[in-house]
């Protein structure tokens, strides 16, 4: 079910066009009751029975209700229309954009360079050593069980066998400690990327906080001033319409600051 602030937006979008689809009789009468609607919804009436009447209104015009539809199925044009005007004189709230967020990183397409046949020949080279050791180890290993009653060729055998076992542990030693090592760094690499891409939402967030609270704060000083200078039929109509946009305002800078 569409909620009261679904169908104000919706219809602010679309604010131009309804205009140009409606005769001036009929564009007095509906922007007359729907101001009155969200006047009620801002002075706390139910939302639910707002909702309800702000339908109602929309299909007693089938020409609103049919921009409405079409809009539902297909993004609107922008609206050279201010959504909310301000007092008379004052300025205008724009809507605020939503923040950029950052382009998913895409998978490099590059093809080969040097560097990449460079170390495919350095890891073809090391597991052509290792291969070597272990072939030598072994042979040595069967070699040695043939010194056994020879106490001088049993004595250098053992020593190459010692020296050779020592190379054979280095070998194994980089290949089993490479692996969790490679694992560690790529996984610092994306938790460092994940920081730097909450950081930069954040401080996106942050900007258009400041930008919006900014805004509420100039209109609400314009409004204290229309207050106090417009005659009292003008003003009650434009401080209406003020009240709504800082409203909206307010709601927005506070759903803002609930994400951030």
């Amino acid at each position: 079910m569409t909620t009261a602030r679904e169908w104000i937006e919706q219809i602010e979008a679309r604010r131009a066009q309804i205009r140009e689809a409606l005769t001036p009789e009929a564009w007095r009468t509906f922007e007359a009751r729907y101001f009155t609607l969200t006047d009620a919804l801002t002075a706390g009436d139910d939302p639910e029975q707002v909702a309800g009447q702000l339908r109602q209104l929309v299909m007693e015009f089938p020409a609103v209700a049919r921009l409405l539809e079409h809009g539902n199925l297909a993004p609107s044009p922008p609206s050279t229309e201010s959504p909310l005007s301000a007092p008379s004189g004052g300025q205008t709230m724009t809507p605020s954009t939503p923040a950029p967020q950052p382009a998913p990183a895409e998978p490099s397409s590059r093809g080969f360079k040097t560097e990449d046949f460079i170390q495919i020949f350095k890891e073809a080279v090391t597991a052509l050593i290792a291969i070597l050791l272990v072939w030598t180890t072994i042979s040595l290993v069967r070699a040695l069980l043939g010194t056994i009653g020879d106490a001088s060729r049993f004595t250098q055998a053992k020593d190459i066998l010692s020296m050779m076992t020592g190379l054979l542990g280095v070998v194994l030693g980089y290949y089993f400690g490479r692996i969790p090592a490679e694992a560690r760094a790529a996984q610092a690499q994306e938790q460092a990327a994940q920081a730097i891409q909450k950081g930069e939402q954040a401080m996106a967030q942050s900007k258009r906080m400041g930008e919006r609270a900014g805004e509420l704060a100039e209109l609400a000083s314009q409004l204290a001033s229309q207050m106090q200078a417009a005659p009292a039929p003008r003003a009650q109509s434009d401080v209406s319409q003020a009240l709504q946009a800082w409203a909206a305002g307010a709601e927005e800078l506070r759903r803002m600051a609930r994400e951030h």
